[in-house]
């Protein structure tokens, strides 16, 4: 019997030891993890600021360019349909006038060809201007929803292992339990009787199972139930219910009977299949 808790004790020893550097690895592994995630969402949110600010900087200044432009081609606009202007282009300053009354040999007329070609240069220019400011709210816009898919999957990460941090459960402590129950043995004191509460934890378990197991059966099958637990049939549930309860007093009965004759100190001839129920009950001891 000695010889078998110092074994135990050994290999309680030996998986208390893995399991504390399994769960310090995991806390490091996830630590370390949450810190290179901050610091890769800080890095991209800094780019992602910095390109922002450059995009709104290019796209005021595009701005700015297809204003001056169209302002241009007003003018230009203007200075075309002007009614003495002879040759279609912007004059600058005052014109100039002779002091000779010539009369003029033709009569001043718009020239189509130069409004059209001006016009038409113009609105090439605006319509680059605009292209170029679509293609870089485009971008913006795009660059916007990566940062958001980022920060989703960055919380995604941080879900999923607060999850598995919650699933990491304290294993018992069975070396103590053993010590006590050796120093039980050894000082031959007289063992503490069972709590009630464990009792009635355990006669609810088995009354729950019991239920769920006689849920589904039929009449027939739950008349003989009775017959052999010796139970009066009245109704189906009722008759059910009757046989749990007579099931659940009887394992409670037996646990007992078993944590009795487990408690006695005579000394008594040991045979194989009493060695064999000895491990048996120790090894559910131990389990429990």
């Amino acid at each position: 019997m000695k010889m078998k808790l110092r074994l135990l004790k050994l290999r309680i020893d030996e998986l208390q030891k893995t399991r504390d550097v399994a769960s310090t690895s995991t806390e490091v592994s996830n630590s370390d993890e949450i810190i290179r995630l901050r610091r890769k969402q800080e890095a991209v949110k800094i780019t992602m600021e910095k390109r922002l600010a450059t995009l709104e900087e290019v796209i005021l200044a595009l701005q700015k360019q297809c204003e001056v432009a169209e302002a241009n081609a007003e003018v230009w606009r203007n200075e075309a349909l002007r009614p003495g202007n002879k040759r279609g282009s912007v004059a600058v300053g005052q014109t100039p006038s002779t002091e000779a009354r010539v009369r003029p040999r033709t009569t001043p007329m718009v020239s189509p060809h130069a409004t059209g070609r001006v016009d038409q240069r113009l609105k090439e220019l605006v319509n680059h201007n605009k292209q170029e400011v679509e293609l870089l709210k485009e971008m913006r816009f795009r660059e916007v929803n990566g940062r958001k898919e980022s920060e989703k999957g960055v919380e995604r990460l941080k879900e999923e292992m607060a999850r598995l941090q919650t699933c990491l459960i304290q294993g018992t402590n069975l070396r103590k339990k053993i010590d006590a129950a050796a120093h039980a043995s050894t000082a031959k004191k007289k063992p503490a009787e069972a709590s009630p509460v464990i009792l009635v934890s355990h006669r609810e378990a088995t009354l729950r199972a019991t239920r769920r197991e006689l849920r589904n059966l039929k009449k027939d099958v739950v008349r003989h139930l009775c017959e052999e637990e010796g139970v009066t049939y009245t109704t189906l549930d009722a008759a059910k219910e009757a046989v749990a309860q007579a099931r659940a007093e009887k394992a409670m009965i037996d646990d007992e009977l078993s944590k009795d004759l487990g408690k006695s100190d005579d000394v008594v001839k040991v045979t194989d299949a009493d060695e064999a129920l000895s491990k048996d009950g120790g090894s559910n001891s131990a389990e429990s």
